[in-house]
């Protein structure tokens, strides 16, 4: 089995051609290269700005879901939360050594407001947070959060630059989390007015910052969802997970 692969594409961040290019579309015999049977090809996008240290994945593993405000069913939360504790639940029961426990601190925050996102990171300051949101591209990209008004639920459109400071920890630290994945429409998605969601959350000192390019069904999400966290479990580098 060939060994798996990573690229890591530097961009000129004013080039907006190179940077709406669909990369893992190359063509490596007949075959698109993120698309290879039997090898694991990992792309990634390499954007300037604060100089992260190293990640650090301590145990237990502490995932912060952050779920945004429901319009519709075309959103199912629940299901791809599921399938995460499915999904590690299988990774505790197979592998070589046989059976093995899985330390992991999942919190769970439903249709989150920005108080409560702040709250969260600064009492269980999460390796990763994980939102599932409906994403927008316009002026900006945004994420819709939940704001309450008078008891009454009201979208929250939120910019990378504001998700930013509510996700800084306040304890003087600056401390941001190291790994935020956005199952969010267009959050990986450039345009010829702003770079994407996930590139302008690594600009700004978050690590590593996943995306989704354009509108992705409920199904991959969760397909997606399930084969991240077993392989972050399974010990694989983040960038290949």
């Amino acid at each position: 089995t060939p060994e798996p692969g990573e690229l890591e594409l530097y961009t000129d961040p004013t080039d907006a051609v190179r940077r709406r290019l669909p990369w893992e579309m190359m063509m490596v015999d007949n075959y698109p290269l993120g698309a290879q049977q039997g090898r694991t090809v990992a792309i990634t996008r390499v954007i300037t700005g604060p100089v992260p240290g190293p990640i650090v994945i301590d145990v237990p593993l502490r995932i912060l879901f952050v779920l945004g405000m429901q319009f519709d069913r075309s959103l199912r939360p629940g299901a791809e939360y599921l399938a995460v504790l499915r999904g590690l639940q299988a990774s505790s029961t197979t592998g070589a050594a046989g059976a093995r426990s899985i330390d992991v601190n999942i919190r769970l925050l439903p249709e989150a407001t920005t108080d409560e996102l702040e709250t969260a990171v600064a009492e269980f300051d999460p390796a990763v947070v994980h939102f599932i949101a409906h994403g927008r591209s316009g002026a900006e990209p945004e994420i819709v959060l939940t704001r309450r008004v008078d008891n009454k639920r009201e979208e929250d459109p939120c910019s990378p630059s504001r998700l930013i400071g509510v996700l800084r920890h306040k304890d003087g630290s600056e401390r941001l989390p190291p790994v935020v994945v956005l199952n969010a429409c267009h959050t990986g998605q450039p345009s010829d007015a702003y770079m994407p969601f996930a590139a302008e959350l690594v600009k700004n000192g978050v690590a590593l910052a996943l995306g989704m390019s354009g509108e992705v069904a409920d199904s991959a999400c969760r397909i997606f969802t399930r084969a991240f966290y077993r392989a972050l479990i399974d010990l694989r580098p983040v960038s290949m997970a």
